[in-house]
């Protein structure tokens, strides 16, 4: 195994051309950290937001001048929003599209389906395939509605089976 010394590299925002300043005592800046609206200062933002959510330059600045923040903070506001927004609306979708995955079988789709119930409840691949092509819906739909038709089968059967004569 080679066991090369390994040397600590520090690089500074000099050697890329960045100004580095720094106090008396020679310390960085602190971290300049996200602004925290006010209450009142959110809801005059949320109202701009519902009229325009792309801000205009005119409206940027005048909307930090009056919060005493820069044009960037506001911009960044609005961006947040925006996505904040997207993301609720394709979560929305989302849930939309999940509560109606299921399929809603025609009278005529039960009819086939029962006919061929009828003559085997489990379904063989011939059988399978020729619903398919006739009804047009997926085979895994047809398997699980074969399964859940088992199912209430037996439970009706159990239950007639179970109730004196």
């Amino acid at each position: 195994m080679d066991k090369r010394k390994r040397r600590k590299v520090s690089i500074s925002g000099k050697e890329f051309g960045v100004k580095e300043e720094r106090d008396e005592k020679g310390n960085l800046p602190p971290v300049r950290r996200n602004k925290k609206f006010k209450v009142d200062e959110t809801d005059l933002l949320m109202e701009k937001f519902r009229e325009e959510p792309y801000i205009s330059e005119d409206a940027k600045m005048k909307l930090a001048e009056r919060f005493n923040t820069t044009p960037e903070c506001i911009s960044i506001w609005f961006q947040n929003r925006r996505a904040q927004q997207s993301k609720a609306a394709r979560s929305r979708k989302e849930k939309t599209e999940q509560a109606f995955s299921r399929w809603r079988f025609t009278a005529e789709v039960i009819k086939a389906m029962e006919t061929e119930f009828k003559k085997t409840p489990f379904l063989t691949k011939e059988g399978k395939e020729s619903l398919v092509k006739q009804l047009e819906i997926p085979p895994d739909t047809i398997l699980t509605w074969f399964r859940d038709r088992r199912i209430k089968e037996k439970k009706t059967g159990a239950s007639t089976s179970q109730s004196p004569e």
